[in-house]
């Protein structure tokens, strides 16, 4: 049979309290100590909250003879969480919007060098496109190597 002994200090030093665990059969708890503190009086506002049921559960490894877990190598690594599938997309007809990936296609040059100037940042123009910030980056920095427009 194993023992442990835990000690549990509240704040300041007010109060002390001692476990006495024991691991066979199963981790229970038989002994529970409390020590008054500094100013030599116990009272339920200087004990500190302690969970007995999740300190026993603690010591549920603890006992060396249990069979009822399997054995963990030292350098185990956890194994990963499978990521959510997101759910299947309807299929498209020839006419709906998400058939042409418009995300991807740069509008008139045109209408986009005049959004450019009236816009107050690149976000706002992509929010203006319905595309990803970066993807206004790449069709404002294709246009400024053509030398359609300039750096701001």
């Amino acid at each position: 049979m194993t023992q442990y002994t835990v000690t549990i200090e509240s704040q300041l030093g007010e109060s002390t309290t001692v476990l006495r665990i024991e691991t066979a059969p199963q981790p229970r708890i038989v002994e529970v100590n409390v020590r008054a503190g500094n100013d030599g009086a116990i009272s339920s506002t200087t004990l500190p909250p302690v969970d007995l049921a999740a300190i026993a559960a603690a010591f549920s490894g603890a006992c060396p003879h249990r069979t009822d877990e399997p054995e963990r190598a030292a350098n185990a690594r956890p194994v990963p969480r499978p990521r959510p599938v997101p759910p299947a997309e309807p299929p498209t007809v020839a006419g709906d919007e998400r058939a042409t990936r418009n995300y991807r296609r740069m509008p008139d040059v045109a209408e986009l060098v005049e959004a450019y100037r009236e816009a107050a940042s690149v976000t706002e123009l992509a929010r203006q496109y319905g595309v990803p910030r970066h993807t206004m980056n790449a069709w404002l920095g294709r246009l400024r190597r053509e030398g359609v427009i300039e750096r701001r």
